[in-house]
């Protein structure tokens, strides 16, 4: 009976014990204040800022956040279960400052202005880590106010001094042709005021749409099987290749182009940009800003396109073309005489020869060539000549002499 009363006061103390244990006050290090919030800063707000026992003993020895500011340094490296407090606080406290949104508008004097800019607010982390350290190491609450600071952004001369004219071209055309005209003018002012933002790709096609006589598109020439033909839209290609051509001095991607199956006019061999509903003018912006775009008509004979972005500095990409000539094709009507000395050579139809073209973009930065790289490889059907041989008449003073008798 001794022995039983021994043990159930044993057990008596332990459980007492246990129960001090588990009553033991939280200690209360300090508050944080922001806006019309508060986070008071326990034990037991700090435990469940750690993954688990293991890593709290591990990290901090057994020692306790009074020892450890001893010999700390920086919350962020020394206090981790504060830090992740914080960076919670940060969160719901700070704004990110907005430079604004940029407008395009080509038709105005002003083609650039910024609106919707707002400042930005920042947690002073460094400030608030101070008084954290700075109550811990004297071992005495504190109240504490999170300071904050107000971030300005950029002004709209700040944002606008950085857009310039990344690149332009322009193709003439003949104006009384007017159907053609139309269907140039029409596709090119599909592109005007557009903006396209850094990794985005602009198709030609899906841009213009089909070219169609019910969406306004007139008939003229186009080129079909390697031959001028009427067709709805004709002329829209003459767009195309002034956009291609504005894209690559700017320094944005072609991922996709084609050259005609025939040589152009309005611009050199290799610099053509042909669109059908088959085949597309595909551009990407990879300069990392916006590309603005402004195309139209000038003079009511030309297309032109103008590209404008972050300015290139010293920056120039120009294009240099490789034409390599294969021999003329003759065709000759009649026979070919032996000796062509006595005949003249008479063109029926005129023809030119084949080509293959290599075309090349060449980068400068103050004048030095950085790069040159192989945009494209295009070939040009050549068109048979077709010629007769014409026997040269005698004249009077190739005639023999004749005397009367």
């Amino acid at each position: 009976m001794k022995r039983l009363s021994i043990v159930l006061v044993s057990f008596t103390v332990i459980l007492l014990l246990c129960g001090f244990v588990a009553r033991a006050p939280d200690v209360k290090y300090f508050t944080l204040y922001y806006g019309n919030q508060k986070v008071v800063v326990t034990d037991r707000t700090l435990r469940p800022q750690w993954f688990n026992a293991d890593s709290y003993q591990d990290f901090t020895n057994g020692q306790s956040i009074y020892r450890r500011a001893e010999s700390a340094t920086s919350i962020s490296k020394d206090f981790p279960e504060i830090h992740k407090i914080l960076k919670r606080i940060e969160r719901e406290v700070e704004v990110p400052v907005f430079d604004g949104h940029i407008n395009f508008d080509p038709a105005r004097h002003e083609k650039f202005w910024v609106t919707g800019a707002s400042r930005g607010i920042e947690m002073d982390t460094e400030a608030v880590s101070r008084e954290i350290l700075a109550a811990l190491r004297t071992r005495t609450y504190a109240d504490i106010i999170i300071q904050t600071k107000e971030i300005p952004h950029k002004t709209e001369n700040e944002i606008i001094s950085k857009i310039g004219l990344r690149g332009q071209y322009s193709t003439r055309f003949d104006d009384d042709n007017q159907s053609r005209s139309a269907n140039i003018e029409r596709s090119a002012l599909c592109f005007n005021a557009l903006t396209l933002m850094p990794g985005e790709v602009l198709s030609f096609n899906r841009t213009v749409g089909p070219r169609t006589s019910a969406r306004g598109y007139e008939e003229a020439k186009i080129i079909i099987d390697g031959e001028f033909v009427p067709g709805i839209g004709g002329g829209v290609c003459q767009t195309s290749t002034t956009l291609f051509n504005a894209a690559i001095v700017s320094g944005l991607t072609v991922v996709e182009s084609h050259n005609h199956s025939l040589p152009i006019s309005y611009v050199p061999l290799g610099r053509d940009a042909m669109v059908s509903s088959a085949v597309d003018l595909v551009i990407k912006n990879n300069t990392g800003s916006p590309a603005y775009f402004e195309a139209g008509l000038e003079n009511e004979t030309k297309v032109f396109f103008k590209i404008y972005g972050e300015k290139l500095g010293g920056k120039k990409v120009n294009v240099v073309t490789e034409v390599i000539e294969k021999p003329l094709e003759i065709e000759v009507v009649g026979d070919t005489p032996a000796d062509t000395s006595g005949f003249r050579k008479i063109i029926i139809e005129d023809g030119y020869p084949a080509r293959f073209v290599k075309t090349y973009l060449q980068t400068f930065d103050g004048g030095r060539l950085v790069s040159r790289k192989l945009l494209r490889k295009s070939s040009y059907k050549g068109k048979t000549e077709i010629i007769k041989y014409e026997e040269i008449p005698l004249t009077c003073a190739e005639t023999p002499d004749i005397i009367n008798m």
